[in-house]
């Protein structure tokens, strides 16, 4: 009588667990996500809370002529700033980061426009890495406000990466491009108030209006307050 109450009570467990394990729902593989901070919420991948979202127009693949709305995550930290600019042929809201304290060092660069290292549709083999960009610091000016430029500012719309933007014609050819130089003066610890102007294609194109064109108030802001 004990061993069939033994053997019972063991078919029992057995079944109670076969029946759990039968009810496990099966959870979607996450997609691999082009940007490294974003985090995979029911098989899609997205920024995490605390992050600043941004959404670039970015090229579908390396050699593609598309383009595609994506979020990217700008996180923040002592050393991060923001811009909120509004789109404007190839620039959009960006982060920059610096390597050093800007307000007590001199820097001499800074990291890409969203903090992004990673566009999975772009082979690895294929050379096309978001370096940092030149930054210079001028000599201090007169009422000792320390001035920052950026010489090399990337595109966030069309072609992340990339030192100029370009415009395309259908068939694939360059059909102008023109770079961004951002300048500001740091008026306090967490802002840089600056602009952007455009440096046109000497050889003319689709984008030499852009020659003298200016962005203003372009106002770089810490995404955490100074701390001494």
């Amino acid at each position: 009588m004990k061993y069939n109450f033994i053997i019972f009570t063991f078919s029992s467990l057995l079944l109670a667990f076969t029946g759990c394990k039968d009810e496990v729902p099966v959870t979607p593989d996450c997609p691999r996500c082009w940007d490294r901070d974003m985090i995979c919420a029911d098989a899609e991948c997205d920024c995490p809370e605390e992050s600043i979202e941004t959404w670039l127009e970015l090229r579908t693949s390396f050699i593609s002529n598309e383009l595609e709305a994506r979020k990217f995550c700008i996180m923040p930290s002592s050393k991060t700033f923001v811009a909120y600019v509004e789109p404007f042929v190839c620039i959009d809201t960006f982060g920059l980061t610096f390597v050093e304290e800007p307000w007590t060092a001199s820097p001499n660069e800074v990291g890409v426009p969203t903090g992004t290292s990673l566009v999975s549709e772009i082979p690895d083999d294929a050379e096309y890495s978001l370096t940092r960009q030149v930054l210079y610091i001028p000599p201090m000016t007169p009422d000792s406000l320390k001035e920052i430029h950026i010489h090399l500012l990337q595109p966030t719309r069309g072609e992340l990466g990339e030192s100029v933007c370009r415009d395309w014609t259908e068939d694939g050819n360059i059909a102008g491009y023109t770079r961004m130089i951002y300048k500001g003066l740091m008026v306090h610890p967490d802002t840089i108030k600056g602009r952007i102007e455009f440096m046109g294609n000497a050889s003319g194109g689709t984008l030499s209006y852009l020659a003298d064109e200016v962005i203003e108030p372009v106002d770089l802001i810490r995404t955490i307050p100074y701390e001494e």
